[in-house]
């Protein structure tokens, strides 16, 4: 006499949800900001995070939005002290508008940002072309073990030609 034996696998799908916006939502208004190249074909583009957060927040990836001719070159993030001035557009790396923090800097995929520190990511951009262009990053991080989306609202042109 042969016997079956049946054997029933239960399967455990489990959800990643990524929620929008979190600790570091950004604020809300869109903003342009256009440079020469080439002195800006090798760019670092600050990203003032909010520094209201109660929460520690961990960089899992840095990525553009809608990015025509430039590339994401590197994510770095700094730590600024009250009476210091923010970066928003300088050349790679940004030594001449902070000389004194640029050296501090850290890699930001995978590190922590402590809750209430006033801290920028500036992310290296390099253009490829006469003309390039992003409509800002998006910010994947994780928080209270949650994992959240945001994105800059600071679009970035570089052209040749000059900006108008």
């Amino acid at each position: 006499m042969g016997a079956t034996i049946g054997v029933a696998l239960v399967l455990v799908a489990v959800a990643s949800t990524v929620t929008l916006g979190g600790p570091l939502e950004m604020a809300d208004g869109e903003y342009e900001v256009c440079a020469p190249l080439p002195r800006h074909a090798h760019a670092a583009y600050g990203v003032n995070l909010p520094s209201g957060r109660t929460a520690d927040v961990t960089i899992a990836s840095v990525a553009p939005v809608a990015p025509v001719g430039i590339t994401v070159r590197s994510a770095h993030l700094i730590t600024y002290p009250d009476d210091h001035h923010r970066l928003m557009l300088d050349a790679y790396p940004p030594v001449e508008q902070l000389p004194d923090l640029w050296p501090t800097a850290v890699g930001a995929i995978g590190a922590t940002v402590p809750a209430g520190d006033v801290v920028d990511l500036v992310v290296e951009l390099e253009a490829t072309g006469d003309e390039a262009s992003l409509d800002g990053v998006e910010i994947v991080y994780t928080a209270d073990g949650r994992t959240y989306v945001t994105q800059s609202h600071v679009a970035v042109t570089l052209r040749t030609a000059g900006c108008v």
